[in-house]
Order: structure tokens, then C-alpha cells, then sequence
């Protein structure tokens, strides 16, 4: 019969039970760890669809003022014919904006993290040039020169990717001024996508929604929206969005 008095029993006794009693307790302490980062993802999500509500009902007041005064203006029935139609233009305009608006808030509320993208093999210099087809009139018009440099092959989901493309060179050609240039150039691990600037833009919180911030920025037709879409989704493939900007050349560089 063993002799629990017995020493080396009694050490081998205590060891196994502290290394079980410490086992047990590492494992209650990951545990409880884990639901922490589960509960502050959790909030984290639910504060940041709250901003975005509130950020969305601020900005949507103002189109919104818009349309009331041009309907009221025109229900008055003074107005020329001409004034009519320029009425009514700023109307579906400010309609055209405001459902813009919607939709990629309700974009950004959608990209949980949850979604699992649909991998395929992606020729990223395609996406570029085909994005940049979309915007050739608007290039055109404001006598700006643009290329892409270089090639890539990816394995990303295209949707998502092209999201990026699309927010990144939209944003591009909507602030280069007259004149300027927007570039791509194509690595094997980035692309750098960058475009004129007329004065050097804080960065720092340009990725968050519907900041816009600068003058330059906040006069023009946007809602500050696009870079953040561009970096959640490119988060959404496994990748990362970097921006900075000099007094000349503002660059979003994607890392793959």
C-alpha cells in the first residue's frame, strides 16, 4: 500500500496538483481574455455604426434644406422656365448626392469583418486601367495626365479590391487640380497610387469617416467617405492602405 506520508510521494503529489491548479488558472485567465476582445470588438463595432448614424443624419441635413427650398421656390410658380429646369437640376442633384450618401454608409456598416472573401487570381494593372476608363471624360476635362507603371498578380476578392481601385483613383481624380497628374505604379508587394496636390493636406484623420477637413476637401462634391471605404476593404483582403502627403503629391499606397 502506498504511504502518502512517504516524501517523494508527497513532492510528486503537490507538483502535479500546483501544475494542475496553475494549468486550470492560465486557461480561466485566456478565457476571460478572450471574451474581453470579443466584447471590446463588440462595442468597438457598435460605436462606430453609431458614429457613422450620426455622421449620416448630420450630413444628410443638408441636401435634404436644399431640396426643400427649391421645391418651395418652385411651387410659388415664379419662376421662369429657365429657373425651372435649374431648380429642378439642383434637385436631383442634391437627391442623386444624398442617395450616394446612403449607400455607402450602409456599405461601411456591412464590412463587419465577418465576411470571408472569395479569393481569385487578379491582374491589378486590368482593374487600374479599366477604373481608369470609367473617369476618362473628367481627366479630360480637367487636362489631367495619367498612367500606371508597372504589373501585379494578386489573390484578393475582386469586388472588394475594386472598391479600393475605384474610392482610391475617384478620390484622386476628384482633388488633383487642373493640370495636375495621377499616377499608379505596380509592384510585386504595392501599388502607389499618387496625384497633384496644390497645398500639403494633414493626413491623419482623413481615413475616418466623413472627415474631410481641409478646405480643398470640405468645398468639394464628396462625402468624405472614400478613403475609408478604400481601407476597409482592403483590410478585408488581408491588406493595408497607407496615405501621406507633401506640399506637391498626395500618395495612397496599398500593401498586398
Amino acid at each position: 500500500t502506498l504511504n502518502l506520508r512517504d516524501s517523494t510521494l508527497v513532492a510528486f503529489y503537490w507538483r502535479w496538483t500546483v501544475t494542475f491548479a496553475l494549468v486550470v488558472l492560465i486557461a480561466a485567465l485566456l478565457l476571460c481574455w478572450r471574451d474581453l476582445v470579443v466584447s471590446r470588438a463588440k462595442y468597438a463595432m457598435e460605436d462606430y455604426q453609431r458614429d457613422l448614424t450620426n455622421h449620416l443624419a448630420h450630413d444628410i441635413k443638408t441636401p435634404l434644406t436644399a431640396i426643400g427650398g427649391y421645391a418651395e421656390n418652385l411651387m410659388e410658380g415664379k419662376l421662369t422656365a429657365e429657373e425651372q429646369q435649374r431648380y429642378l437640376q439642383s434637385i436631383l442633384d442634391n437627391v442623386s448626392f444624398t442617395d450616394s450618401l446612403v449607400r455607402q454608409t450602409l456599405y461601411l456598416n456591412s464590412m463587419d469583418g465577418t465576411q470571408k472573401p472569395q479569393r481569385e487570381q487578379i491582374n491589378v494593372r486590368a482593374v487600374i486601367e479599366e477604373t481608369f476608363a470609367k473617369y476618362a471624360l473628367m481627366l479630360e476635362e480637367k487636362q489631367i495626365a495619367y498612367g500606371v507603371g508597372g504589373d501585379a498578380e494578386i489573390s484578393a476578392d475582386r469586388a472588394m479590391f475594386t472598391t479600393v481601385i475605384e474610392n482610391l483613383i475617384s478620390n484622386a481624380v476628384k482633388y488633383t487640380p487642373e493640370g495636375g497628374t495621377v499616377k499608379a505604379a505596380l509592384s510585386k508587394k504595392r501599388l502607389e497610387l499618387t496625384n497633384t496636390v496644390a497645398e500639403q493636406l494633414d493626413t491623419r484623420k482623413l481615413k475616418q469617416p466623413f472627415y474631410r477637413g481641409d478646405k480643398a476637401r470640405s468645398n468639394a462634391d464628396g462625402a468624405g467617405l472614400g478613403l475609408s471605404i478604400a481601407e476597409r476593404a482592403a483590410n478585408a483582403n488581408g491588406f493595408t492602405l497607407h496615405i501621406s502627403c507633401t506640399d506637391s503629391e498626395f500618395k495612397a499606397e496599398v500593401r498586398f
